[in-house]
């Protein structure tokens, strides 16, 4: 569910002038952007740093055990690079680094009895949209998987978590429950239609810490590739008016404490959010 518009919207020619005299460079319109301008109490302010001055966001240890994992299970990251965990003082490797090889070796016989065929590992997939944008999707797999006995074409995501089988509050058991789990399949197969004209499925493979292995296939109809085109419109009009009026910021101090653009925030609140109950 998007909620409604919550400015009043001009022209679009207007919005691509003002858009054009803030930025040098096309603003990419990706799932993570998405995901992140329509969540619920959203920070625009957070928005702009990241997505708009394109400021980096620090890496977490979680992000990367997810690279580490990616790289040597599929044989690639994004960028090409190479990730490693940092040594220890002593010089050595940490533990974690022998546990996470451990699991990629674990891994690896899904992969070969899934019949996962790779036709492009770690495309980047760019759609000019107009003069001020750009779509973007960066897929682990394009390729194909075994599905009840005969190849499918495909879009496949590889995802590490050090979360339970069964967790469905806040893990993979149950996607329906997440919508911010739901942004990339759609985008990717948006963009994988607008490119192709071919709508296909969008596989999550998920490996667990523990072990556990939880595939998840996800079907995007024609309606719901045209619902997220529709989106993408709302979003470019927003984003042109706030280019006019400014990214305002909206605190909370736990919201605040989590985010990496907190150093230096004018905004920075240590005010948390009231809970009201009553009984």
């Amino acid at each position: 569910h998007i909620k409604g518009l919550r400015l009043k919207i001009p022209s679009l020619k207007r919005l691509l002038r003002a858009i054009k005299m803030e930025i040098m460079s096309k603003i990419n319109l990706s799932q993570s952007l998405l995901r992140n301008f329509w969540k619920e109490d959203t920070c625009f302010k957070a928005i702009e740093e990241q997505y708009i001055k394109g400021r980096n966001i620090p890496q977490t240890e979680p992000m990367l055990c997810g690279l580490v994992f990616e790289h040597y299970l599929i044989g690639g990251t994004r960028d090409g690079s190479i990730p490693s965990f940092p040594l220890l003082k002593s010089g050595k490797p940490p533990k974690i680094e022998g546990d996470m090889m451990e699991l990629v070796e674990r891994s690896k016989p899904t992969l070969e009895a899934l019949g996962i065929v790779t036709k492009e590992l770690q495309p980047e997939w760019v759609v000019p949209y107009n003069d001020a944008f750009e779509l973007g999707a960066h897929p682990d797999i394009l390729g194909s998987i075994n599905y009840n006995g005969h190849q499918e074409e495909c879009i496949l995501d590889i995802k590490w978590t050090g979360g339970r089988y069964e967790d469905k509050w806040n893990g993979w058991a149950d996607i329906s429950m997440h919508i911010e789990k739901q942004w990339q399949p759609k985008h990717y197969v948006y963009m994988y239609y607008k490119m192709t004209k071919k709508i296909v499925p969008f596989y999550f493979l998920v490996f667990g810490k523990s072990g556990w292995k939880r595939l998840i296939k996800c079907v995007i109809t024609k309606e719901q590739i045209d619902q997220h085109g529709r989106i993408i419109e709302e979003t470019i009009k927003e984003i042109g008016e706030r280019m006019m009026i400014g990214w305002e910021a909206s605190p909370e101090c736990n919201k605040c404490q989590a985010c990496a653009f907190s150093e230096g925030c004018e905004s920075f609140s240590h005010l948390p959010k009231v809970q009201e109950f009553i009984f």
